[in-house]
């Protein structure tokens, strides 16, 4: 799903930064590898600034897209899980709903969200 991209671009960050972590304590460690795992580690950095400009980027368009909707509670229940990753618990209680509450305003909102994506096609 398209507001999911965040929080799957979040995962595929951290999980480069992990590895570069890792490459960085194996070239202090070794001796001969030392290279190669500098090598390593360099191109793991490539890859993680090229993922951190998809990651604002994608922000940026989720943000945009959440803004257009028409209802304040939809946009701050959207941003709220799709940007900040809140968990549902988290949202209701920061929204001050019932967790039953928060999956009815966030199935509007999605609804919400198709109609207006379906009216940006069609335009």
């Amino acid at each position: 799903m398209y507001l999911e991209s965040v929080g799957c671009l979040e995962e595929r960050l951290n999980i480069l930064l992990r590895q570069q972590s890792v490459l960085f304590a194996l070239a202090r460690a070794e001796g001969e590898n030392k290279s190669l795992r500098q090598a390593q580690s360099q191109t793991v950095g490539d890859a993680i600034q090229t993922a951190w400009k998809k990651l604002d980027r994608q922000r940026r368009l989720v943000a945009h897209s959440v803004s257009r909707l028409p209802r304040e509670e939809e946009r701050d229940l959207l941003s709220l899980r799709y940007l900040s990753r809140l968990s549902w618990p988290d949202i209701a209680e920061v929204l001050g709903y019932s967790q039953r509450q928060v999956f009815r305003i966030h199935q509007r909102a999605l609804m919400h969200m198709e109609a207006l994506a379906a009216g940006m096609e069609a335009g």
